[in-house]
């Protein structure tokens, strides 16, 4: 494996870890129960029974994650991501999904059973989708071509402008730190490329408060899943904790909300620059299968 696959494989992992590092906490909005229930969080952690992800295990992925792996076999098996290939093999896939299935899965569901023209997204504001972009950037070297797949992806489940705005955003900030380029250079650099006046306004919000408390900074912007709330907070803790992987997965946990959709984001970008030791993401359920596909 080249060394610029080897930065992109730490990447996807990295990404998919980010994720699963969230599931115990994911979607508790109250700071003081997060650390009531899991004190410091350093590691992954078991869902509380009763919560969005009772079926699921320490090391599994939340939903998020579920559709970021499904996106990477897809994409590895088919040699590249063919819309209309993909989406019917997504629909299969979570009509039969046994984990959560958020308001923005179904209504895509639905508006792909009524054979509802491209895009079928739901219209959702979420973060989420924004989050499934490893895979493609692990794939495309033409950064063109991964620009169009990355916004046919996103448009697939969540036809937002802000959304797939904020999601091309981050591919061209991962692209620019596998080429070597630091964090923080690529996350200023890159707002530049940003059409929409709202997120660019919300990128900035983050920057400004890179040097805050984490924590506190999230508890400010809000945690919800709304890019409005979630795509600051994203920066900022990427910003704030560009050197340290635990450290950053940790601090986006302990703000709460949907820590899980952020947590991709971050895994995503931090794991293209640090290439973390791969020792850590062994606890994932699904590490063996990562690594065979990214072979």
């Amino acid at each position: 494996m080249t060394e610029n696959k080897e930065k992109k494989a730490a990447m996807v992992l990295a990404s998919l870890y980010g994720d699963a590092f969230a599931l115990g906490p994911h979607w508790i909005y109250d700071q003081a129960a997060i650390r009531q229930n899991f004190g410091d969080i350093r590691e992954l952690t078991e869902p509380l029974p009763n919560g969005y992800h009772q079926s699921k295990h320490r090391g599994d992925f939340t939903h998020y994650g579920d559709q970021t792996l499904f996106l990477l076999k897809e994409i590895i098996g088919n040699d590249g991501f063919d819309l209309q290939t993909v989406k019917k093999q997504w629909a299969d896939y979570m009509t039969d999904y046994t984990g959560y299935l958020d308001n923005a899965s179904r209504r895509t569901l639905k508006n792909v059973a009524d054979a509802k023209p491209d895009p079928v997204g739901s219209p959702s504001h979420d973060l989420s989708a924004a989050g499934r972009i490893a895979p493609f950037i692990y794939h495309y070297d033409d950064d063109e071509r991964l620009l169009q797949k990355v916004e046919e992806q996103t448009r697939m489940t969540h036809n937002n402008d802000e959304v797939v705005e904020t999601a091309l955003y981050f591919s061209r900030v991962c692209v620019q730190v596998l080429a070597g380029v630091p964090i923080k250079d690529a996350v200023l650099q890159q707002l530049d490329q940003v059409t929409l006046n709202e997120v660019r306004e919300l990128i900035d919000q983050g920057i400004k408060a890179a040097d805050k408390d984490s924590i506190e900074a999230l508890k400010a912007f809000g945690t919800t899943c709304a890019v409005a709330h979630s795509l600051p907070g994203t920066v900022q803790i990427i910003l704030h904790h560009h050197d340290n992987l635990t450290d950053a997965l940790s601090a986006n946990v302990m703000a709460g909300g949907d820590s899980a959709a952020r947590g991709l984001i971050i895994g995503a970008v931090l794991g293209a620059a640090l290439s973390p030791d791969k020792a850590i993401f062994q606890a994932m359920s699904s590490y063996r299968e990562i690594e065979l596909l990214l072979q």
